[in-house]
């Protein structure tokens, strides 16, 4: 007989929520395979978060040519506009991205961007010694995309992350989403912070 396959599920902002409200962790480690909906529910969690309580967030690559502007704008994509016009209620329809900040904004006559709040920030880890003279006392939610790589890891990147994080808090409570894929679970992060058990989880 034919195995049964198991149904595909997806990542929900929720479901963050959730983890949030039983844990209150100030790190949270999403990773599974591609096309999971990581990238997709920590999008809505982090604009949900800006939309109602005004905390904006910070978007972190590992390379400063990972933060190229078409990379930011693309990044988005897939919430212009409907997702956008859905958590703005009809306010905003699309993203801009200007000299390292996020604003979510609208399009006008002849295709002109129209742009609206600023709603976050976007960092390389590369450059994180520069970011410790600066303050970013609005930012409350870090996405750092791609953690897990199948190249080389920055030297003692868990500690430049962390290095990172406590640039942004200062004294905050900021909350750190760490997104990758399930092919590289073996990674600095994981022998660092001693979590052994990963390979025996499921995704």
């Amino acid at each position: 007989m034919k195995k049964k396959q198991s149904e595909h599920r997806y990542v929900k902002y929720n479901e963050i929520n959730n983890i949030i409200q039983e844990h209150d962790p100030q790190y949270i480690i999403i990773y599974s395979g591609r096309n999971d909906g990581k990238s997709y529910a920590a999008k809505e969690k982090i604009l949900r978060d800006f939309w109602e309580r005004g905390e904006q967030f910070s978007y972190l690559r590992r390379y400063k040519a990972d933060i190229s502007d078409v990379n930011n704008v693309d990044y988005w994509a897939d919430f212009i506009p409907d997702k956008i016009q859905e958590i703005t209620g009809g306010e905003y329809s699309t993203m801009m991205y200007e000299k390292g900040e996020f604003f979510l904004a609208n399009v006008g006559e002849e295709g002109k961007m129209q742009k609206g709040v600023k709603c976050g920030v976007c960092h390389a880890l590369t450059m994180e010694p520069r970011y410790k003279s600066l303050q970013f006392p609005n930012v409350w939610n870090i996405v750092y995309e791609e953690f897990c790589t199948k190249g080389a890891y920055l030297y003692q990147e868990p500690a430049t992350l962390q290095s990172y994080v406590s640039t942004v808090a200062r004294s905050r409570p900021v909350r750190v989403l760490m997104i990758g894929n399930t092919i590289s679970r073996q990674n600095a992060y994981f022998r660092e912070w001693g979590l052994m058990g990963n390979e025996k989880q499921q995704p």
